[in-house]
């Protein structure tokens, strides 16, 4: 049995101290950390920055300051195909899907189907 532990870095605040925040993280032996660009967005007083290329900037930092502590990072990806460009830069870890839309997805799937069907009669 074993417990993971890992931080999320999703404030401004944490980006700008990001190497004193991952040096001590290494030395509680904190395995993995989370990037969190919506939160970011927000303190960094850009709303919607998440959704716009320059965000990648900011994550590719932490990914990297991650790695060079020797902390994992771990990304949130909607699907297998947004893997590589991670993978890429060093991730291993990754969270695949979110239940809510892994369901949506599903619903959505059956009730066009169904949609198609009544259209039909």
């Amino acid at each position: 049995n074993r417990v993971v532990l890992m931080i999320m870095i999703e404030k401004a605040v944490a980006v700008r101290d990001l190497d004193a925040i991952l040096e001590r993280a290494a030395e509680l032996g904190i395995a993995m950390t989370q990037w969190g660009p919506v939160d970011f967005s927000l303190s960094y007083g850009r709303p919607g920055l998440a959704q716009q290329p320059e965000i990648r900037e900011f994550e590719e930092q932490v990914i990297a300051k991650s790695i060079e502590y020797g902390v994992a990072p771990r990304v949130e990806i909607a699907g297998p195909e947004a893997a590589g460009r991670y993978v890429d830069l060093g991730v291993r870890h990754f969270c695949v899907g979110w239940d809510r839309f892994i369901y949506q997805a599903e619903l959505d799937r059956l009730g066009q189907g169904m949609r198609e069907i009544v259209a039909r009669l």
